[in-house]
């Protein structure tokens, strides 16, 4: 009896070490198996990197399924060519579909809504060109419809918008937005040196995680590897760290975090982002990418009837290739479609600040008044020359660049420019004063045309 246990105990130990061995050896396999797909996906990057043109195409479509079912669909393809840095060209083609259907309180069936909107874009000499080729929006009220009514009549014409010309743009300047724009041409200006710096960040970058390797597949007559893998979360955190140390440089002249400090920022910022997993496709002669897709599910928080996916499909072709830009036939300028619209907002802005600066004028001289019982004696407050000292209005000295007494108003306000006319103060006696002015447009229930400020308001 003992013999025959001692036979069924070696049997299974024989046994188990058979089983051991063979689920090791596939263990080591599929190990090895991943890190092999890892290095292919290594050597992709690194390829990548020194792509500097190439075409794609791709979907974005997302799909909401529930009370209020909506489905949107993004479809887009184009080429591009970064290799000349200072001039950055291409192409992009973008089309939209979405519809939406409700069910409202009395209804029966449920309502849809359609949206379609096509643009061709083109980028060249830093100067981009837009063009709608499709639009249909549905009515959104009579005040909405004129608009959409004007966005419909640009169908199919080229605008062309010079992107240095608007940062030179008077409207810039008045909000001080013209320096910034240069300075974030300069903080992003893409030099040799820079160039160099982040083509080895991106063979540096592991922001793939290969976790299984599929068949092979055929993409476009092309052979490929076929991988799932997930975005890595600290690749994809050193790859920003990295990219960012290269843009803010010394040259930049912007102040610089640590590495060590920017990684714990970005690690804050990713640290409830939940990356989607995907798959992609690497060819098996070039080792780039032909085909990248990954699905996204939100999970929502409390229980809702809704429930939303994502899908994104990208796909490249024709990497390194010659990519010509045509620059289109009959374009317009920018100004030339709104600036109708933008001069009338320009005339109706100096108008609001004309009618503004007398009331405040109105204001100080009455507390002039109120102190010395007379206004101040007639003065030109405003010689139209806007380089010149400003005015101020005290007690003391009335109308002078040199205040005495109290200050009823440090800055004497003078007509914006263009157009209008300089303002003209008189005192008429010790209880009456004018100032004459204009307006362009009009304000509230003045007119356009001249007026005149008294004690008594404007008129």
């Amino acid at each position: 009896m003992l013999q025959n246990a001692k036979q069924v105990l070696v049997v299974l130990f024989i046994i188990s070490v058979l089983v051991i061995g063979i689920a090791g050896r596939e263990t080591f396999a599929s190990s090895h198996h991943l890190k092999a797909s890892e290095k292919i996906v290594q050597n992709m990057m690194e390829k990548y990197s020194k792509i500097n043109s190439l075409e794609y195409s791709g979907e974005l479509k997302a799909q909401t399924k529930g009370h209020d079912a909506s489905n949107f669909v993004l479809n887009f393809n184009g080429m591009s060519d970064d290799k000349d840095v200072k001039n950055i060209k291409g192409v992009l083609s973008l089309n939209i579909a979405a519809d939406q259907a409700s069910r409202g309180e009395s209804a029966d069936e449920p309502t849809k809504k359609k949206f379609n909107l096509g643009l061709d874009i083109r980028f060249v000499n830093k100067i981009v060109y837009v063009r709608l080729n499709n639009i249909d929006i549905p009515s959104f009220g009579k005040s909405k419809d004129k608009e959409i009514s004007e966005i419909t009549s640009l169908k199919n014409q080229w605008i062309k918008i010079d992107i240095e010309a608007l940062a030179k743009s008077p409207e810039l300047k008045e909000l001080g937005l013209d320096i910034k724009f240069k300075e974030a041409e300069k903080q992003t200006e893409l030099s040799p040196e820079r160039v160099k710096k982040l083509e080895e960040v991106f063979k540096q970058a592991r922001i793939f995680k290969v976790v299984k390797r599929f068949s092979d597949k055929t993409i476009n007559n092309i052979p490929t590897y076929h991988f799932k893998f997930e975005f890595d979360k600290n690749g994809i955190i050193e790859l920003i760290a990295g990219i960012s140390e290269v843009m803010f440089d010394k040259e930049s002249g912007e102040a610089k975090m640590e590495r060590g400090e920017m990684l714990k920022v970005y690690s804050r910022n990713f640290q409830d982002i939940k990356l989607p997993k995907g798959e992609i496709w690497i060819g098996k002669k070039d080792l780039l990418p032909h085909k990248i897709y990954f699905g996204v599910r939100p999970k929502v928080a409390v229980k809702s009837e809704l429930s939303t996916r994502y899908d994104f499909t990208l796909l490249f072709k024709n990497f390194n290739k010659p990519v010509q830009v045509d620059v289109p036939a009959n374009t317009k300028s920018l100004e030339d479609i709104i600036g109708p619209k933008l001069a009338d907002a320009r005339q109706k802005s100096r108008d609001a600040k004309r009618v503004a600066d007398m009331k405040q004028l109105q204001t100080a001289l009455e507390l002039y008044f109120t102190e010395k019982n007379d206004y101040p004696p007639t003065a030109v407050i405003d010689d139209g020359d806007p380089k010149n000292t400003p005015l101020k209005l005290s007690t003391g000295n009335g109308f002078s660049t040199v205040a005495s007494g109290t200050t009823n108003m440090e800055f004497v306000p003078e007509n914006p420019q263009p157009n209008g006319i300089p303002y003209v103060y008189n005192r008429l006696s010790p209880t009456d004063f004018t100032i004459d002015f204009s307006l362009e447009k009009g304000f509230g229930n003045l007119s356009a045309g001249h007026h005149v400020t008294t004690s008594g308001g404007i008129r």
